[in-house]
C-alpha cells in the first residue's frame, strides 16, 4: 500500500509516495514477499484502496474516511503489479502477520484452486487467536468457490452488496460465505449522484505511484475491509 515515500531500483528506478489520505494512519513494520524486502509498497493500487477503507485518516476535514481508523496497519505484500501471486507468498504473509502480532488479517484476494499449505497457514493463524477476514471472490452466483475464503473453518468470508442492499451481480455465493458488506456496483447509479455506485477511496492508477486520485472500485475485495468496522481492531 502507499504508506511511505520511497525510491528503489528494480530493473529501473521506481518512486513511491505516501497517499495523502494515509498521512495520519498508524503503520507498523511489514514485509514485501514478492520482492523480498522490507518495503511493501503498492504497485497496482488495489492494496491502497483496501487499506483506505479500513484505516484512512479520519476527522481531518480532508478526503474520505476509514471504518476502523484507529487501527494500526501492518502492510504485507504478496501480489505483484499485475495482481498475481503465489500461494507460497500468501502463506508466508500469513505466518509473518501472525508471528508479528496481527490481531486481524484482512485478505482481499482469491483463486479457485486449493492449497494444503495455505490451509495450514490459516489454521496456524486461527489457532493463535487471529481473526481472518477474506473476500468471498468475484466469480458470480454460480461460480467456483474462492480460496482462501472457502476455508470456512478459519476465515470469515465476506460477499458484496449494492447500494440497495441486494447482492452484487459478481459476488460469489456458497455455504462458506458468512456475511455481505458494501462492495459496490459501478454499472448502476441507484443513489442518483451521477456516478456508478462503487466504493470510493484514494489510490493511484498503477502507472504513477506518486499521483493520487479518488477512484470508484467494486468487488468483494472492497466489501471485506468494510467488516473491520464490526471488529474494531
Amino acid at each position: 500500500m502507499a504508506y511511505e515515500d520511497y525510491e528503489e531500483f528494480r530493473d529501473y528506478w521506481i518512486t513511491y509516495a505516501q497517499a495523502p489520505d494515509l498521512a495520519g494512519t498508524d503503520f507498523v513494520s511489514g514485509y514485501d514477499f514478492v520482492n523480498d524486502d522490507a518495503h511493501p509498497n503498492d504497485d497496482e493500487g488495489h492494496g491502497t484502496h483496501v487499506t483506505g477503507t479500513i484505516a484512512q485518516t479520519t476527522n481531518n476535514e480532508y478526503g474520505v474516511a476509514g471504518v476502523a481508523f484507529d487501527c494500526s496497519i501492518m502492510p504485507v505484500k504478496v501480489l505483484d503489479k499485475y495482481g498475481s501471486g503465489t500461494y507460497a507468498d500468501i502463506t508466508d504473509g500469513i505466518y509473518f502477520a501472525t508471528n508479528n502480532g496481527a490481531q486481524v488479517i484482512s485478505i482481499s484476494l482469491g483463486g479457485t484452486s486449493t492449497s494444503p499449505t495455505l490451509e495450514n497457514a490459516l489454521a496456524y493463524a486461527n489457532g493463535k487467536g487471529v481473526t481472518i477476514v477474506c473476500s468471498a471472490d468475484n466469480t458470480g452466483p454460480n461460480g467456483d468457490p474462492g480460496y482462501p475464503a472457502a476455508y470456512d473453518a478459519y476465515c470469515i468470508a465476506v460477499g458484496a452488496t449494492r447500494y440497495d442492499e441486494t447482492v452484487s451481480y459478481y459476488s460469489t455465493n456458497g455455504e462458506y460465505v458468512d456475511i455481505a458488506a458494501p462492495g459496490g456496483d459501478i454499472y448502476v447509479d441507484q443513489n442518483g449522484d451521477g456516478y456508478g455506485d462503487g466504493v470510493l477511496q484514494q489510490t493511484h492508477d498503477g502507472s504513477d505511484h506518486t499521483t493520487f486520485r479518488y477512484y470508484f472500485y467494486q468487488g468483494t475485495s472492497m466489501a471485506a475491509p468494510m467488516f473491520q468496522e464490526w471488529l474494531r481492531c
